[in-house]
């Protein structure tokens, strides 16, 4: 039988380069070893550490917002009791929340997806989507549909995906103190996204739609799919 070691290594003249060929050719034989094991939990428990605080994070906003609003509606005298209330019903929404298994099976879909994820950037997507089950503005159905979409999403998709939803106003800025006036704003994103690299991916995940406009020429708009994984947040 031919050892795969022996061939790699025969069309290669580096002794270093060979030296690191064998040594990679030696780590994917051991994939399964003790080392190799305890080393990929290390690097789940880290990613583990990270999105519990940013959970914990996504809690304390969520439950200030609930508590601005509660204050907001009430007199100064009864403010204080408000405040409690508020806190006892964002406890009670949280942990009826938690408690269904679409949302527990969630959570172990994401946490598979980083166990098996060699890039740093999507292990990081990754947590924030995680994180992001506790908010309480998006409802389970949205938040399995992230999943989905986060599947063929990278984090720089992401990103221009946040850019195409922020871009305001008919005019592309082509350098300083000059630009070009599109029929409106949605035309502009259109144009900036023929222009991105995600532009296939944003399309394809439904988180971006085209239209035809008469009038100004094609036209990109922001789905609600695209605004509820911005919202997550997951990037």
């Amino acid at each position: 039988m031919v050892d795969p070691m022996s061939v790699a290594l025969t069309v290669l003249k580096s002794t270093s380069t060979a030296a690191k060929v064998k040594g990679f050719i030696e780590r994917l034989a051991n994939r399964n070893t003790e080392a190799f094991i305890a080393a990929r939990d290390e690097m789940h428990r880290e990613w583990t550490v990270e999105t519990a605080n940013r959970l914990t994070e996504h809690v304390r906003a969520s439950r200030e917002a609930l508590m601005l609003i509660a204050e907001a509606i009430e007199e100064e005298a009864t403010r204080a009791r408000a405040r409690e209330q508020a806190i006892d019903e964002h406890e009670r929404q949280i942990a009826a929340f938690l408690d269904q298994p679409e949302t527990q099976v969630l959570a172990l879909l994401f946490g598979e997806a980083a166990y098996r994820e060699a890039l740093s950037e999507r292990r990081t997507m990754l947590s924030h989507a995680a994180a992001g089950l506790v908010s309480l503005e998006v409802d389970v159905e949205d938040k399995c549909r992230v999943e989905k979409d986060l599947r063929n999403l990278d984090p720089g998709d992401v990103l221009e995906l946040d850019r195409l939803a922020r871009l305001a106003g008919p005019v592309q800025r082509t350098r300083p103190g000059s630009g070009v006036v599109h029929f409106d704003e949605d035309r502009h994103r259109y144009v900036v996204l023929s222009e991105l690299r995600a532009a296939d991916a944003l399309l394809s995940s439904g988180c971006i739609r085209v239209l035809n406009d008469k009038f100004g020429g094609s036209t990109a708009v922001v789905t609600d799919r695209g605004r509820v994984i911005l919202g997550s947040p997951s990037g």
